[in-house]
Order: C-alpha cells, then structure tokens, then sequence
C-alpha cells in the first residue's frame, strides 16, 4: 500500500444535489436552537477513478420533530491510482485520506448551507465544525 502522502487526488465537481426549507415557524427559532443532523456517503466509479463523496445535513428543532431545511450536496474527487487500492471486493483506502475527503466535503456542504439560506430565517443557523473521527461509520 502506498503511503498516504504519495497518494494524489483532487476535487473536480461540486454540485448541489438537492434543497429544501420550511415556511417561517411562528416562532422563529435562535441558531441555539437548531440541531444539525449529518449523514455522509461514499459512492465509488472505479472505472473511471472517481469517489463521490454526498453529505445530506438536515437543520432540525431541539426535539428533531421539525426540519426547518436540508440540503444534500456531492464532492467528486479523482484519484488517478484508484484501482490499486481495489482488493477484489473493496477500495482500502488509507484512514488519513477518507477522513480528508469526508473533510472537503462536510466543510464544502456547510458553505452551501450558508449560502442557500442567506436571507432567511435560517440565516444564523451555520453548523458547526465537527470532529470527523467522531461520527459513526456504517457500512453497507
């Protein structure tokens, strides 16, 4: 296996994928108030040397009975040697470099999310930086 700084890659698309807000609640909620739900999924082209990496991050009320908005967004990256991280089943790609990627794109998404939501009643409602060693994996 390589090591992971010879390892290149790079971003070549960003692309917003899907978005929705809610109608003002009559009480309109503080950024304190709103609780930010993550999900993070890789999809593999291997073919083609490609990874997608789709965030979906849904803003919700303190119970998370309510979604105010979400958006789903995906970062393609490229890496030019893919396939020889390719085992027969899976991509084994160093931990170092998913945690990147998953980086990229989780920052990436909050961008869009500020930017979507600018003028509106989720405008202060910015997510916050999160820890990525910290989420839950699960795999299917």
């Amino acid at each position: 296996m390589k090591e992971t700084e010879n390892i290149k890659y790079q971003i070549i698309g960003i692309d917003l994928l899907d978005s929705s807000i809610t109608a003002p609640p009559p009480i309109i909620p503080s950024a304190a108030m709103s609780q930010f739900e993550l999900n993070v999924q890789h999809h593999i082209a291997l073919n083609q040397n490609l990874i997608f990496v789709n965030c979906r991050v849904a803003i919700l009320n303190q119970t998370k009975e309510i979604t105010y908005g979400s958006l789903s967004s995906s970062c393609t990256f490229e890496f030019p040697d893919l396939q020889s991280f390719f085992d027969g089943k899976k991509v084994n790609l160093p931990a170092e470099v998913v945690l990147s990627i998953n980086a990229i794109a989780v920052s990436t998404t909050r961008g869009m999310l500020f930017s979507l939501f600018r003028g509106t009643y989720l405008h202060q409602a910015i997510m916050p930086v999160i820890d990525l060693n910290t989420l839950s994996l699960k795999t299917t």
